[in-house]
């Protein structure tokens, strides 16, 4: 793949914070150009650390990082222009409307009346906002805030869209609403890199993933790559008033009144055990192949997935 196939290509980038933190440690990454890139890492992993680098608002402590072809640390006044941020603290509130943020962020970006016009109609027409243009912000439901942010990056026409958490705090089916958008913003052609904790939201959107924990990038590729090359296995879920039985198997993990047993495929006679005991102990097996889920916390410890 040639260089400018890679709208972001990073070597070596590391971020101190203090002089001792370090939030980014020896970052290597290349994102091609188009489709959806996702960030995965639990609280502190680096995802936003990466992204305000990404988005020159930060800068590295050492290494070196490309946007669109130009360098971050000498070249940012290049890259601005290029690419649009949604930052996670972005919060739509007061009294302005939708009109009034995606129409002014379009003259920000240098356009004119006319064009800021026609271009602001678009984007909210675009997101279902349109009806809505003139209400204010305190009226408008969290789905409709968080499309507002997404229709004031379209309206840029940026060649990258950076996205922080775009979903956060939004009820599933605004998430779902917002998943829709998000992916006809990639269907026009622009490149998107989104961080995220909804490990749902991942496989739902990105194209190429990537897991970062404690500042290093520990797995990179697509869904299917991912899961093929870190052994995806059967699990077997169960669950019953008494699972004790289950503590006879190695690789048994009992939580919350539900026990998995990862298995490869080919344990047929285990299978068969496993189905007889739960028979005989009134239990419910269920089974599943292994998730992104199931692998990012088998990867990066913890019960439980995490914002950042």
């Amino acid at each position: 793949m040639d260089a400018m196939d890679y709208v972001i290509e990073t070597e070596g980038i590391t971020k101190i914070y203090g002089g001792k933190k370090k939030a980014l440690d020896s970052v290597d990454m290349k994102i091609p150009r188009g489709g959806i890139f996702c960030l995965l890492g639990r609280n502190g992993a680096g995802k936003t650390t990466f992204l305000r680098i990404i988005g020159t608002q930060l800068e590295p402590t050492s290494g070196r990082a490309t946007v669109l072809g130009y360098d971050v640390m000498k070249e940012a006044d290049e890259i601005r222009p290029r690419i649009a941020v949604v930052p996670q603290e972005a919060k739509i509130w007061g009294f302005a409307t939708p009109w009034d943020y995606v129409y002014s962020y379009a003259r920000l970006r240098g356009m004119s009346d006319s064009d800021a016009t026609q271009a602001s109609a678009d984007a909210l027409k675009r997101l279902d906002l349109y009806d809505v243009k003139d209400k204010v912000g305190i009226e408008l439901s969290g789905g409709m805030k968080q499309r507002v942010l997404v229709s004031m990056i379209l309206v840029s026409d940026a060649e990258l869209l950076l996205l922080d958490e775009p979903s956060i705090g939004l009820d599933p089916v605004s998430r779902r609403q917002l998943w829709s958008y998000i992916k006809g913003l990639s269907a026009t052609g622009h490149t998107i890199l989104l961080t995220t904790h909804y490990m749902d939201e991942a496989e739902v959107l990105a194209d190429n993933i990537s897991i970062i924990h404690e500042g290093k990038v520990i797995v990179n590729g697509n869904l299917q790559q991912i899961l093929e090359r870190n052994n995806s296995k059967t699990i077997l879920e169960i669950t019953g008033n008494d699972l004790t039985w289950t503590r006879a198997y190695n690789d048994a993990d009992s939580k919350n009144g539900r026990t998995t047993i990862e298995l490869e495929e080919e344990e047929d006679e285990i299978v068969a055990g496993i189905l007889r005991k739960a028979r005989q102990n009134n239990s419910k097996v269920v089974f599943r192949r292994s998730t992104l889920e199931d692998l990012f916390v088998k990867l990066v410890g913890g019960g439980e997935v995490e914002s950042a």
